[in-house]
């Protein structure tokens, strides 16, 4: 009984820093987007709606305690 627990409490931390990592990694690849899309703005004219996406993006991705 006490090794199915310790398995299943070792399997649910294994989940739960994989998720983490996983959140992390989607963070930077849209960190990623926003920068692309900033150099695309200031290169070219501006698009109707790119600050809106911009600042969507910004918004839902990067502020402090985002989850």
């Amino acid at each position: 009984m006490e090794a199915a627990l310790l398995e299943t409490e070792i399997s649910f931390k294994q989940r739960k820093e994989a998720l983490h990592e996983l959140h992390h990694r989607v963070k930077n690849n849209l960190q990623l987007v926003v920068s692309m899309l900033r150099l695309s703005q200031s290169t070219t004219e501006s698009k109707p709606g790119c600050d809106e996406l911009v600042s969507g993006i910004m918004r839902g991705t990067l502020r402090p305690g985002a989850q």
